[in-house]
């Protein structure tokens, strides 16, 4: 089975990016099948306060941490470092745009970059496609509990990390059932230059210096190859102009 997607949910010590951290993450690993291959959550206690506001969402006391095993926050990286899978994975949760931006400090860009591809999928942006798709409107609210109670989902333990990343993997198979099938829907362009080429759901380089690497592996190496790139390559699709200024981004 190879991993293809990572579920994952966060819990932490308040809302800011900068200033706070994660003091719980949970993940289950999926293949393209989404066959589940392994799960995980570890605890960490934090070197900075936690918020009032956080720990009535949470509850995180740090008797309750002990009682759950809590490592260190430097122990917390190399656990989550282990956990996932060398080879890129998309990421899947509830608002998960704040579950990456953790993640990210968390493991440092530079690490997080070979874990995780650029795209992701957000279950509350799906329900919110799905209400329009079938309802012509949004509804009022998006938060995971309250679509667990519309989608009869269990979740017990809601804001525990363990909790919520299978709520929102529950969630997700309950969205996936009510979208519509469409065997007419376009294939992806095929034409463009052979420059560069998809392979492994990555746009790889087929000739030249970088020949061989991802895009986002040159973006690290030589970001002004991409520059180069679309300066001199003339014959480049409109989808592979898009790839390359995703990855110079």
């Amino acid at each position: 089975m190879r991993p293809t997607f990572v579920f994952l949910d966060t819990e932490t010590t308040g809302l800011s990016r900068e200033n706070d951290e994660i003091i719980s993450i949970a993940f289950i690993l999926l293949d393209e099948k989404l066959k589940e291959i392994k799960r995980a959550a570890f605890y960490a206690m934090p070197t900075v306060p936690v918020s009032p506001e956080a720990a009535k969402v949470n509850g995180f006391t740090k008797e309750l941490w002990e009682e759950r095993g809590a490592t260190t926050q430097a122990l917390l990286v190399q656990a989550v470092d282990n956990f996932l899978p060398k080879d890129r994975v998309t990421a899947v949760g509830h608002n998960v745009d704040f579950d990456l931006s953790f993640t990210r400090k968390l493991l440092t860009a530079r690490v997080f970059n070979t874990r995780f591809y650029r795209h992701s999928l957000d279950t509350l942006s799906l329900s919110i496609f799905c209400d329009l798709l079938h309802f012509g409107k949004k509804s009022n609210s998006y938060t995971l509990e309250n679509l667990c109670t519309r989608f009869g989902i269990s979740n017990r333990y809601a804001h525990d990390a363990a909790s919520d990343v299978q709520a929102t993997l529950e969630l997700f198979l309950a969205l996936k059932g009510v979208l519509p099938g469409n065997s007419s829907l376009v294939p992806p362009l095929s034409s463009g230059s052979a420059f560069i080429k998809i392979a492994n759901q990555e746009w790889t380089v087929t000739r030249g210096k970088h020949k061989g690497r991802t895009l986002l592996d040159v973006s690290i190496a030589d970001p002004s190859y991409l520059l180069w790139m679309q300066n001199n390559i003339s014959d480049l699709s409109a989808e592979q102009v898009a790839a390359i200024k995703s990855a110079a981004a």
